[in-house]
């Protein structure tokens, strides 16, 4: 029969045991935290890049809203100087049309004014030389008052109505 019975196995698995829960306690507990804690920072960093991306992009559009604002509100400053640059314009062409007008009219009737005198000029010198002209031509004196207005009438006839 069996007398004697080997305890080298149960002992041998006591002592795997001992030292799997040896190894657990030591070891895998403490390297399972540090495991664990790595991986809640990994995650944390990780949380934190994709707040950081979503308000980088948040910013993004709004920067981009406010150049599209920016370009709008431009596009209006030129429209509106334009539009007062033609305005100006408009009215400096006005003005120099005004004083165009003006100058013409000073030379018109500077003109007419020169015309005037010229014509009374010509009145007053013509009739005697008329008068002068006719006693030559007539052979007698024309000195009388009737011929005198009779030579300014024939004058003023001829010289412009």
């Amino acid at each position: 029969m069996i007398t004697h019975i080997d305890l080298t196995l149960p002992v041998e698995l006591i002592l795997f045991a001992i030292f799997f829960a040896l190894l657990n306690v030591l070891f895998y507990r403490p390297a399972s935290a540090v495991f664990r804690q790595r991986n809640q920072q990994i995650e944390a960093g990780q949380r934190a890049a994709e707040e950081a991306q979503r308000r980088a992009e948040e910013t993004a559009r709004e920067v981009q809203r406010q150049l599209d604002a920016a370009r709008v509100e431009a596009q209006g400053l030129i429209a509106a100087a334009n539009k007062d640059a033609g305005a100006q314009r408009q009215r400096l062409m006005d003005e120099a049309r005004q004083q165009a007008d003006a100058l013409a009219q000073q030379a018109r009737e500077g003109i007419q004014e020169e015309r005037r005198a010229a014509v009374e000029l010509v009145r007053r010198e013509a009739a005697p030389l008329a008068i002068l002209v006719a006693s030559k031509v007539t052979e007698q004196p024309l000195d009388t008052q009737a011929n005198r207005e009779l030579a300014d009438r024939a004058v003023a006839e001829a010289g412009g109505g």
